[in-house]
């Protein structure tokens, strides 16, 4: 696609350059008008000729045109698939994504992927359990992508995210996002929709770990 749109441009500035020189010959225009007549019949615009053509100079002209408005077509439809194709693409993913997400259960939830999520992640892999990862961070998300960890684009404290991530089939949930506030109102919402959900939570800050308990969490864990 990217050698497409690398030749179609290419071939736009040929057809300018050749239309330059073609007028500077053929009708002896100045540079400049021959650029300028060159542009204005390139892009169909309907301006008026610089001066009068002759025989020759109408010929090139029915050419220039032909060719430049091919050339145009051609790129106006590559960028057009390119953009359907990325668009396409990025559904067909996300639907596929979906679907494998759907598919699994008795996996682990990770909410937040930070140093401590990536850490829990990789020791739930290792131990050949599914894993599924809410995270709100495109970066991050594509990071996930590229390692082929299934993934929910959204925040954690949502209910729409912790269903997207399949919490009525999950085995656990692990709460590590850097934010106690936000880890006892994950522990709260996951609670609230599996009571009989595991839930280990991440406590940064003191005091937070009695917090995290009273909202539900099954086992708070400091990692500093």
């Amino acid at each position: 696609m990217f050698r497409r749109i690398f030749w179609g441009i290419a071939g736009g500035v040929g057809v300018i350059l050749l239309g330059t020189v073609g007028y500077r010959v053929l009708e002896n225009y100045t540079w400049l008008e021959a650029v300028y007549m060159t542009v204005i019949t390139v892009t169909t615009v309907g301006f008026g000729e610089v001066r009068p053509l002759d025989t020759s100079g109408r010929i090139f002209t029915i050419f220039l045109t032909l060719s430049g408005v091919g050339t145009i077509f051609y790129l106006m439809t590559t960028f057009a698939q390119f953009v359907v194709e990325g668009k396409l693409r990025q559904v067909m993913g996300r639907r596929s994504l979906e679907r494998a997400i759907r598919s699994i259960k008795d996996h682990y939830i990770v909410c937040g992927y930070g140093r401590i999520g990536a850490l829990v992640t990789e020791m739930i892999k290792e131990s050949g359990r599914e894993v599924v990862v809410i995270d709100h961070q495109d970066e991050v998300t594509r990071r996930l992508e590229a390692e082929g960890i299934n993934y929910v684009l959204g925040s954690a404290t949502e209910d729409e995210s912790l269903i997207a991530a399949g919490v009525e089939r999950a085995k656990g949930l692990i709460a590590s996002v850097s934010s106690d506030a936000d880890n006892v109102y994950i522990v709260l919402t996951a609670k609230d929709m599996r009571p009989d959900l595991f839930v280990i939570a991440r406590a940064t800050e003191p005091g937070s770990e009695r917090k995290l308990k009273h909202a539900g969490a099954d086992k708070v864990v400091s990692p500093y």
